[in-house]
């Protein structure tokens, strides 16, 4: 209770210095602090990649399965699941409008299908389920690591920092990525609780198990710095199953209920440190930014009109150099994506070869035995032994690729994040070489993090040819069996190979490339929209120079007291954490 007296003392004086400030975006910001501090609201976030079972475990969590699973396409759109003795789900637009709807018509507002691009201009979306575990907690699903809870154009690491708790979800057929260790070491000390929960523990023996849980506990240390770990396994698909039929035989093998015990011992005895720990890490955060703002305002007061203009136009020019600069990374980070693109149809082609010839080879070593039952036996059913084995080597191909191309794709988002940040870096080391300012706090705020909303899926379902079942094959001349039946169900397969083929490098390269415009575009917004912040400070000032001395004296001297407010606050939740 003192803690969130003090907290929201803090709130009320950050509100007074943002109002003042005219800074919309953090006073929206602020207020969302202050809401979560009055309503006790802990948020307990779902991170990982696509696939880990993020959304199997929520609606394992729930005894209900409310969260759409499996390979549907999702937008960036956080979704928050909280306690009503009703079930419904309410979507809260940008605007500020906002509709309640079935919680079956959700994934028209999530699903990139539905919502392509966020056209819907959907904010955030709240579901309300009547479930026990959400009387003490939020829990809140992201579709993969580099969502957020504003919209989905923010970056994870704004998001990152207004969690309470997290699980991180892992899988145990997949080793821990490249991409999940550079995020993990990115928010390492900024969520108070993190758990690893190692998921789908049902398709792995007990060796296989031990085997996974210890290289993957192996890579968590040396990113942890050896400081304890704590590590679930658990299989949410036989939880919630169990669950649902009510087998106690499922719940047990899932390991579920060592998940459960440990949220709840969250939820009642550390959830009042944790939650003061994540408000003072976001109220530090929500300080140093204004305090920059505010140091920044002065400081262009303080300087002549003319030179103050001067820096203008310096800036601008700037800004202008190092943009030519980046489309010049672009181009050549667009060449990689494309080099991914063709790697994929060369593979895809080299397979779909591979799988005629063996097709080819299966039929000519059997040729005689499979017209002797082409003349006897129901074709459909010939046909559909070919077919599942074909299905076979299609599930194949997509797990490979699915592993590989992510695995690739996010190594390009990697280091086109890391360019990004590079670049702008730089640009604000030269804005603040140019006002003799440090700009250190704003560039933290738009730190750019790894983007993995990539998704994609392909059907590989090859249909069964409509031969004619009619026909008296059993009197026909082997020569006119094959000819009618033989050679045409051989080149009906080998065109369901070629189609299904094509089918996935077009979906796989189509998806690629609009990830990687969708990633440009929230990295190109985000950094526009930081240095349209300090443009506007810097054009809003000089308007401000053509107001009397005295009037820019009684400014400076008001932000100056606003600052000494700030960096009081700043002292002492530094002295509370």
């Amino acid at each position: 209770m003192k803690n969130n007296n003090s907290n929201l003392r803090y709130i009320r004086q950050l509100k007074s210095v943002a109002e003042n400030l005219n800074e919309q975006r953090l006073h929206s910001e602020i207020d969302e602090l202050s809401e979560k501090i009055t309503g006790e609201k802990f948020y307990l976030v779902m991170l990982g990649l696509f696939k880990r079972g993020k959304s199997s475990l929520i609606n394992a969590l729930l005894g209900d399965k409310i969260v759409p699973t499996g390979v549907i396409p999702l937008t960036a759109i956080i979704t928050l699941i909280e306690f009503s003795s009703e079930k419904y789900a309410e979507i809260f637009f940008i605007d500020s409008e906002s509709i309640k709807v079935g919680i079956d018509e959700v994934n028209r507002y999530v699903a990139e299908q539905e919502n392509p691009k966020n056209i819907k201009k959907v904010k955030f979306v709240k579901i309300y389920h009547n479930s026990e575990i959400l009387k003490s907690i939020t829990i809140i699903d992201t579709p993969g690591v580099g969502s957020s809870l504003e919209h989905n154009t923010e970056t994870t690491n704004e998001f990152i920092d207004k969690i309470d708790a997290a699980l991180f979800v892992l899988s145990v057929d997949v080793p821990i990525t490249k991409a999940e260790v550079e995020f993990l070491k990115k928010i390492k000390g900024r969520i108070p609780k993190v758990i690893f929960v190692m998921n789908k523990i049902d398709l792995f023996t007990k060796e296989q198990l031990a085997d996974a849980t210890d290289y993957n506990k192996g890579v968590l240390n040396e990113i942890c710095d050896k400081q304890p770990l704590e590590f679930i396994e658990i299989s949410s698909l036989n939880a919630l199953k169990g669950f649902q039929q009510h087998n106690k035989e499922l719940l047990e093998k899932s390991n579920f209920s060592s998940l459960l015990q440990r949220i709840k011992l969250l939820a009642e005895s550390e959830k009042t440190d944790i939650m003061n720990l994540a408000v003072k890490h976001r109220l530090l955060i929500l300080t140093n930014e204004l305090i920059s703002k505010v140091k920044f305002r002065i400081h262009s007061l303080k300087m002549p009109a003319l030179d103050l203009e001067k820096k203008l136009k310096e800036f601008q020019s700037l800004i202008s150099m190092m943009k030519n600069e980046k489309s010049d990374f672009d181009i050549l980070m667009e060449g990689r994506a494309k080099q991914l693109q063709n790697y994929i149809s060369e593979k895809v082609n080299e397979i779909s070869v591979t799988l005629i010839e063996n097709l080819e080879k299966d039929f000519n070593q059997n040729q005689s035995e499979l017209l002797e039952r082409m003349k006897r036996e129901d074709l459909f059913q010939i046909q559909d032994e070919f077919i599942n084995k074909l299905k076979k080597n299609f599930d194949e191909l997509k797990s490979d690729l699915e592993k590989e191309v992510i695995e690739q794709f996010q190594n390009i988002l990697i280091k086109y994040s890391s360019g990004s940040n590079e670049f702008m870096s730089k640009l604000l080391n030269s804005l603040g070489e140019m006002f003799d300012f440090d700009l250190s706090y704003i560039s933290e705020k738009f730190d750019l993090n790894v983007y993995t909303s990539f998704y994609y899926n392909f059907e590989s379902e090859p249909t069964v040819l409509g031969l004619n079942k009619g026909m008296i094959r059993n009197k026909m001349p082997k020569y006119v069996v094959k000819k009618l039946v033989y050679d045409k169900m051989l080149d009906s397969l080998i065109e369901k190979i070629h189609s299904n083929c094509g089918r996935i490098i077009y979906d796989i390269t189509y998806k690629i490339q609009e990830s990687f415009i969708k990633f440009k575009f929230d990295v190109s917004e985000k950094n526009d929209k930081m240095l349209n912040d300090l443009e506007n400070i810097l054009s809003n000032t000089l308007k401000q120079k053509q107001l009397t001395e005295d009037d820019i004296h009684d400014e400076i001297h008001l932000l100056t007291e606003k600052l000494e407010i700030l960096e009081k606050i700043k002292n002492e939740i530094a002295v509370e954490q």
